[in-house]
């Protein structure tokens, strides 16, 4: 063969190949047109015989907000959703479970042949055409640390506390539940096709996780209640942490119905536990602490004459009784006011300015993105410079300063840390799909503020001023603790002219290796003494004995 003609021969083989798979892809794309035209059959054919479906939404769900163990604060109020279908069956088998403003409605609704979901406090049982799903609200009647978490309008939009800061996510992580009805493309029901449950992660896990813990919660606002603190606040901290285990504001409120709240003359939606109030004795720690701080003694002593003399006022002592000589632990557990003036004489008022800071007075906290408590108000240093009726009123907690029972719960769980200051945090973090913490907060913190030599005097003279002093009305016998009571003017008078009082009493226990520190104010009471420690004794009773 020649060369030409194996040229030749090659020619024609190329074509060949090249008109057959011509061929073969002109015959695969029929195919897939046809394919594609068959499936647009079986779907139009789909289309003719599937129900179109009439939904009716059961249940709407904000994201879940836990304690710091993972306990639901809300979403925990049971009751049941009813899809029914209309049915003279159904009508009867609800007639008892329903009001009758809503058995009118359901009765109107089934007259029109429409399905309807209907809410119950009880299940009812289960028959053909009638499905029960329980359901949860997001509040209910017995709500725990309501000014901290907040509620929402009647959208569902947060409003204040936990609910605004967390606004968005509480919302995207949400989900609902839709009561799904079969009926045909005109949307009449098919009878005998039952309703089924849509659930559009209704039950979803993923939210925010608190540091409250929702046992210390109970006991704190029970202790408030029964102590008749009605219009005051509490918060309990973990010591070692600054952790918000409760937090707690009088009077409190329904957030399912805060229009009430809102029309109150005693501002129920104020949270009074980060709003600043006139302080009084239990500022005294921070003086002393201040002056142990900058070298002055332990044993320096004072007379108490009842009363002194600043200018042309005359400042008395909270009693009006001389206590004679009193060292800084007498004048603490007395709360000796003529003692601490002339402390904080010995002491520049930048010194006591400088200490108050350390312990987080002046100072507000981020408690979630937008919440905030209020910084207070410290005197001007100059105004302690050259009013000396300002500085002797600054060294028992009066005058121009002002903080909240969140600072002062802070400042004492400084002093039970063997002086390292925590500031205190809210949020622990958020929770995913399957329950798990993540995104935990960033604390700051801690901060050395006073030698531990410092802090174990501080924590030896508390104690003895439960034991011995003013707060012996905080003294158990069943757990130690430290603490101080403390009284403000507030210029404010009952109808018979006597003068209301800013009762306080902060403190820390076990005595030994503290666990919590508490502050307990009571807005217009009369001493920190009678009001205020009773509700501290009963705190730590119930916290030693659930551990």
């Amino acid at each position: 063969m020649s060369i030409k003609q194996s040229q030749s021969n090659g020619e024609h083989r190329t074509a060949f190949r090249t008109v057959t798979v011509f061929v073969l892809f002109c015959l695969c794309a029929c195919f897939l047109v046809l394919r594609v035209l068959s499936i647009g059959r079986d779907a139009a054919a789909a289309g003719a015989t599937n129900p179109a479906v009439r939904r009716i939404t059961a249940a709407v769900r904000r994201a879940p907000i836990y304690d710091t163990n993972g306990v639901l604060l809300v979403n925990n109020n049971k009751f049941y959703a009813a899809a029914v279908v209309p049915s003279a069956e159904n009508l009867a088998a609800l007639r008892p479970v329903l009001s009758d403003e809503d058995y009118a409605k359901l009765k109107g609704a089934f007259t029109k042949n429409l399905p309807a979901v209907v809410a119950l406090k009880n299940s009812v049982e289960r028959q053909p055409g009638l499905l029960v799903s329980p359901v949860f609200s997001r509040y209910s009647e017995n709500a725990l640390a309501r000014h901290v978490i907040g509620y929402t309008d009647v959208d569902g939009v947060g409003i204040t506390g936990i609910e605004r800061a967390y606004n968005n996510l509480l919302t995207n992580h949400g989900g609902s539940l839709i009561a799904a009805f079969p009926s045909d493309a005109k949307g009449n029901l098919l009878g005998g096709e039952p309703p089924y449950w849509e659930d559009n992660n209704y039950l979803g896990r993923a939210g925010l996780q608190l540091t409250i813990d929702k046992k210390i919660q109970n006991i704190t606002e029970n202790a408030l209640d029964l102590g008749g603190i009605t219009r005051g606040a509490a918060v309990v901290l973990d010591v070692k942490t600054g952790a918000i285990r409760a937090m707690v504001s009088r009077p409190n409120y329904d957030p399912n119905h805060v229009a009430a709240a809102l029309d109150s003359r005693d501002a129920p939606l104020l949270n009074r536990a980060v709003r600043p109030f006139a302080v009084g004795s239990v500022f005294k720690p921070a003086i002393a602490a201040a002056a142990l701080e900058a070298g002055i003694s332990p044993d320096i002593s004072f007379v108490c004459k009842g009363y002194m003399k600043i200018g042309d006022v005359t400042i008395h002592c909270w009693n009006n009784t001389a206590h004679g000589s009193q060292t800084l632990k007498e004048g603490i557990a007395n709360s000796c006011n003529p003692f601490f003036i002339q402390l904080a004489q010995k002491m520049p008022p930048e010194v006591l300015l400088d200490m108050a800071r350390a312990m987080g007075y002046g100072q507000s906290a981020l408690l979630a993105p937008g919440m905030t408590s209020s910084a207070g108000q410290l005197p001007q240093e100059a105004a302690l410079n050259e009013l000396p009726a300002a500085l002797a009123n600054f060294s028992f907690g009066q005058g121009d300063f002002t903080a909240t029972p969140l600072q002062i719960a802070a400042a004492f769980a400084c002093i039970a840390a063997d002086g390292q200051y925590h500031p205190p945090y809210l949020v622990e973090g958020l929770v995913d799909d399957d329950g798990r913490l993540y995104n935990e907060t960033e604390r700051g913190g801690p901060y050395s503020v006073l030698r531990k030599e410092t802090a174990a005097f501080l924590q030896d003279a508390l104690l003895y001023t439960v034991r011995e002093g003013t707060a012996i009305k905080a003294k158990s016998e069943f757990i130690a603790a430290c603490g101080k009571t403390g009284t403000a003017q507030t210029a404010r008078y009952d109808a018979d002219g006597n003068e209301y009082a800013a009762a306080w009493f902060a403190g820390f226990f076990p005595a030994w290796e503290p666990k919590y520190a508490v502050a307990i104010f009571k807005e217009d009471g009369r001493g920190g003494s009678a009001d205020c420690a009773p509700v501290f004794k009963r705190i730590s009773e119930e916290l030693s004995r659930v551990g």
